[in-house]
């Protein structure tokens, strides 16, 4: 069997799952998130300024921070169709808040509450606060790996064309990031995640609202190293050794482990280097203290590893003879390389671990 013909498989296979994967998630019924404009409001006419949520019965997200010395968000919801939808007021549980969620109502859908706030200038409307769950409850948003504390939860039944509005405010006039759920079930797909890094990787730094679809600060820039040099580490690493199990029993696969020595270890030491530096100039910067000299240890093991691979094996392997796009990689090498490999998989896992721990904290 030809090399090629394993590109082939790979790629095939490859192809097949993110079909899938994106195929899965079309059929999910939930709408893209949404970022606050962050936009101050016009204070004579506060609602003429308010940002419109597109989708609303559907199971979205919309985030957004409550800054400045007018901290309050309005958002208008003027559905297609009659249905009930589910208002929640999220707060990520690593920055809480103690914002408040009003729903602005003309209809009968909610029960009056004189909340001192002013009103739309047309239209019958009247305030309704959304009160809190009876007990703690917490959401868990898979996508962004963030857990979210449910600060008001209200349900109520919307009509075809009538326009309501959602009012988010801090009665502490403090810096608040919050989520403004809509929907019981999950509010992003795969497919979000895909067409909305931007959004995601703002999110994932912190970064609830701006302007822009996508602000490409220093702190976002350092994320964002951190995360591409750890999947190149990652993936050149596993198709190397997978490589390395085929030429067990191939000779093509042996071959194509022999040519790719010299440019597999430049993108393995590339990313090394690059996740050590961004990783210890993104988390020196964060409240877990002793992060850098942690990620220190859990390095000294993969980098003996690959040493080792290196200096030791790589050049053996790139030196065994090649016939007709052929070769057998002698079992004592392939002993060698397969501890080589255990030591090199435990750190990297304990690497993927602690990134888990870390982002979903």
């Amino acid at each position: 069997m030809k090399a090629a013909t394993y590109f082939g498989r790979l790629v095939g296979m490859g192809a097949v799952l993110c079909s899938v994967f994106l195929i899965g998630a079309g059929f999910a019924q939930a709408a893209a998130p949404q970022l606050s404009s962050g936009q101050p409001l016009t204070l004579d006419k506060p609602y003429s300024s308010a940002q419109t949520i597109t989708d609303v019965i559907s199971n979205k997200e919309v985030f957004g921070k409550l800054q400045g010395s007018t901290p309050i968000d309005i958002y208008s919801v003027t559905p297609d169709r009659d249905g009930e939808q589910t208002f929640s007021l999220l707060s990520p549980q690593q920055m809480p808040g103690q914002a408040a969620l009003i729903f602005v109502d003309p209809t009968t859908a909610s029960q009056a509450q004189n909340l001192g706030l002013p009103l739309p200038e047309s239209g019958n409307y009247h305030t309704a606060l959304v009160k809190a769950p009876t007990a703690a409850k917490t959401y868990y948003e898979t996508a962004l790996f963030q857990n979210f504390d449910v600060l008001a939860q209200g349900r109520y039944s919307l009509k075809k064309g009538v326009t309501y509005y959602l009012v988010v405010l801090d009665p502490y006039r403090q810096t608040v990031n919050y989520a403004l759920k809509l929907g019981e079930s999950s509010s992003w797909t795969a497919g979000d995640v895909f067409r909305n890094f931007g959004t995601w990787i703002r999110l994932q730094t912190n970064d609830y609202a701006g302007t822009s679809p996508f602000t490409f600060s220093w702190h976002v820039f350092k994320y964002f190293m951190m995360l591409l040099s750890l999947s190149v580490l990652v993936g050149i690493f596993f198709i190397e050794q997978l490589f390395a199990f085929m030429a067990n029993k191939s000779k093509a696969a042996g071959y194509i482990l022999i040519k790719m020595q010299p440019f597999s270890k430049v993108f393995i030491w590339s990313g090394l280097a690059l996740m050590a530096i961004f990783s210890y100039l993104f988390f020196r910067d964060d409240s877990w203290l002793g992060i850098p000299f942690v990620m220190f240890l859990v390095f000294i093991p993969l980098l003996i590893s690959l040493l080792y691979q290196t200096i030791v094996l790589s050049p053996r392997v790139a030196a065994l003879e090649v016939t007709k796009k052929e070769a057998t990689i002698p079992f004592a090498l392939r002993k060698r390389w397969f501890f080589s490999f255990l030591v090199s998989f435990f750190s990297l896992g304990a690497i993927l671990v602690f990134f888990g721990i870390y982002f979903t904290k």
